[in-house]
């Protein structure tokens, strides 16, 4: 593995701590993922370096702390050719864990994070979109924040729909069909509603998979729309305070759909509704007026596989979309 990619990986990586504990839940959950954090012994360039030597032509894509069974270790992804390959290490001893392989489609992994697009107009390429509308669409603009993940800017919706809208922002091009999705949300007012998630495998307004948090409920919940009709298919309780980052993640593949929330896998669900590949994009309810940054999405194809653990912190970042 060069230097420069492992300089890369570094540059992404070096307040893992800091990020991975501010993204964490309060109370017992701060607690036990410190505790897990201080028994790493090994740093993220020596699980770099052991991923490099696993797959010696591939280059790093991302790497991830999980928690597994109260236990630390990293999850390497690397790219080599054709295959995405992910590098399981023990965080206490560098034990090589395990080595997944999967074979990726041809669309590539993107990333998302409005710094070098023109602030106060919405992402060249996207379509905005909404369903039962009730007043007008909402408004999806890039604007500079000083608290962005990823300085400068952040992709901003601000709306004043009524209760039965759901405001859509669709990349029309980027289109997968087994996948994992991230982003960085940030509610930021909301009367009727608060917050905001991720869709995938969207055919049109009216249907699509999406996981939201909300605020104003306190809960994480995975739905699918159909026709314009939203069914719930798994719900979990815990706060999301309005005013501050959260990180939102998917992984879907074939009919199985599991979601997380700042590292902490919370939701799983089989549904067949929609087999098919289809859009990614972001969403709000109502007047719920938000913040994104950071979206991420990639590609996975394959055998099944057994029970991933959930990720604390991403460090390396797939290219960024033109």
């Amino acid at each position: 593995m060069s230097r420069w990619w492992t300089a890369g990986c570094l540059m992404g990586l070096g307040l893992l701590t800091t990020a991975a504990l501010a993204e964490t839940e309060e109370g017992s959950e701060l607690a036990r993922v410190q505790a897990v954090v201080s028994d790493a012994r090994i740093t993220m360039t020596q699980a770099l370096e052991a991923a490099g030597k696993e797959v010696q032509e591939g280059k790093p894509f991302r790497v991830e702390l999980l928690l597994k069974n109260a236990r630390a270790q990293y999850e390497v992804t690397m790219l080599a050719g054709e295959e995405c390959v992910e590098v399981a290490i023990d965080a206490t001893s560098g034990k090589v864990l395990g080595v997944r392989k999967e074979r990726m489609e041809t669309t590539a992994g993107h990333r998302w994070n409005f710094d070098k697009d023109p602030a106060g107009e919405s992402p060249p390429g996207w379509i905005i979109r909404q369903n039962n509308p009730t007043k007008q669409l909402a408004a999806w603009t890039i604007e500079p924040s000083a608290d962005a993940v990823s300085k400068p800017n952040v992709l901003n919706v601000k709306t004043e729909n009524g209760n039965a809208t759901f405001n859509l922002a669709l990349v029309e091009k980027a289109v997968y069909r087994d996948l994992h999705l991230t982003v960085k949300i940030r509610a930021n007012t909301g009367e009727d509603d608060q917050g905001g998630g991720l869709i995938w495998r969207c055919k049109d307004e009216n249907n699509y998979y999406v996981c939201r948090i909300n605020p104003i409920e306190n809960n994480f919940r995975l739905y699918k729309m159909v026709n314009g009709k939203r069914t719930k298919l798994q719900s979990a309780d815990f706060e999301t305070p309005a005013g501050q980052w959260f990180t939102l993640r998917v992984r879907m593949k074939g009919n199985e759909i599991t979601c997380y929330c700042n590292g902490r896998k919370w939701l799983e669900a089989r549904d067949d509704t929609f087999p098919d590949a289809g859009m990614i994009g972001l969403w709000t309810k109502a007047d719920a007026c938000s913040s994104f940054d950071d979206l991420r999405a990639w590609p996975i194809v394959g055998e099944g596989e057994s029970g991933e653990p959930a990720p604390v912190s991403a460090g390396v970042e797939p290219p960024e979309t033109p």
